[in-house]
């Protein structure tokens, strides 16, 4: 009997099943054909008043963008983009979809806008800032044939240097540090030892009795440095620091062959030569006055080792070398990539950051290979590998 039963149910449910199939064939085909059938400016203004009258927002085109949908056929057919089907929900949904992937892009064309227009500000607030800070520091500037000689050293470029090492870019500090800088050359005579030998006469160095030739060489031999313009690749400093000899320097310090002075006025010249690689390099294809070239510097770490970093040689050398960098070459290395670094590398940085600012080690980057012969800025693509 129950079987009977369910037998009996399904025969009854099956009149049901069909007639249902029947009405949604009649709603979806039949609407669908005469909708084809009603001409386009009908159809378009159909779509308009159903998209109204579902609390949807006023549709920005019934037409996609794309060419291949602007044809009248391909209009008419079922389905495409291009029409809203005033009974088919799916068709609504599509252009739904369609017009908020526009909104996106929209939003995303008013943010591209709105950061142009938050740097354009920036960029005027800059300037206004650095001419700040050259009325302040222009007074104390050296004679004007020096300063003509030397725009690397005293232009307005160089004082962007400052003003943008402190990330609030006070004219007011940078000033300060600006003169300081400007005792600091002073004092030192860097235009008299050093300007003579960044001048270009038949290919050799004017050597001054404060750095000699022979301490100069000797110097070269220790402590290995190459400065590099390239048209692509702008200026790179090459180090191989794994073979500076620290205790033959301490030695010669020992012996009165070297003294602290030779070593840093040795310093003095590659940053002197590297600013004007820089200057040169960024006033090339008349830049704008608020572009500043920085330097990439590529540091050979292989056979750095802790001896490298006896006590005499960090009391007595590294820390002074160090504040001397920081405090008047700021701004002239964008990244700093440490090549093939050793296990060692840890407790040696540990050693250095003490006296490096955090803005600079910030750039620090660990390689652990180079990226081809030029090393990692060969590749500007290419992601440095960070040593965790």
């Amino acid at each position: 009997k129950g079987l009977w039963s369910a037998q009996n149910a399904k025969s009854r449910m099956a009149p049901c099943v069909l007639l249902s199939y029947l009405l949604i064939t009649i709603v979806s085909v039949v609407p669908s054909k005469a909708w084809r059938a009603l001409p386009l400016a009908r159809q378009e203004r159909m779509s308009s008043e159903v998209l109204v009258s579902h609390n949807s927002p006023p549709p920005l085109s019934l037409h996609v963008s794309r060419p291949q949908f602007g044809d009248e056929k391909l209009l008419r057919e079922p389905g495409a983009l291009g029409i809203v089907h005033a009974w088919n929900i799916r068709s609504r949904l599509r252009i739904w979809r369609q017009r908020r992937r526009w909104r996106g892009r929209e939003r995303e064309q008013e943010g591209v806008a709105e950061k142009g227009k938050l740097a354009e500000e920036g960029k005027n607030a800059e300037k206004g800032k650095l001419a700040e800070l050259a009325a302040k520091v222009t007074p104390y500037l050296p004679r004007s044939d020096v300063v003509e000689a030397r725009p690397d050293a005293y232009s307005e470029l160089r004082m962007l240097r400052f003003l943008r090492k402190d990330k609030d870019r006070d004219p007011e500090s940078a000033a300060k540090r600006f003169l300081a800088y400007l005792d600091w050359r002073s004092s030192q005579g860097v235009d008299q030892i050093i300007g003579p030998m960044l001048v270009e006469s038949s290919g050799e160095l004017q050597f001054h009795r404060e750095l000699p030739k022979a301490v100069f060489l000797r110097l070269s031999e220790i402590f290995a440095v190459e400065v590099n313009t390239s048209p692509r690749g702008g200026v790179t400093v090459e180090l191989a620091v794994g073979e500076w000899d620290t205790s033959a320097l301490i030695e010669g310090i020992k012996g009165g062959s070297l003294t602290k002075r030779h070593f840093l006025l040795y310093w003095v010249y590659q940053y002197e030569l590297i600013h004007r690689s820089l200057y040169n390099y960024t006033k090339k294809d008349g830049g704008d006055e608020l572009s500043i070239e920085r330097a990439v510097l590529n540091g050979d770490m292989r056979n750095v080792s802790m001896k490298q970093l006896s006590k005499a040689f960090v009391q007595d050398v590294l820390k002074d070398w160090l504040k001397m960098t920081q405090d008047h070459y700021p701004e002239t290395v964008k990244v700093i990539y440490f090549n093939k670094p050793p296990k060692v590398i840890r407790a040696v940085w540990a050693v250095v950051a003490r006296f490096v600012s955090k803005s600079t080690q910030e750039k620090v980057v660990m390689v652990s290979a180079k990226r081809g012969p030029g090393g990692p800025a060969a590749d500007p693509e290419a992601e440095p590998v960070r040593i965790e």
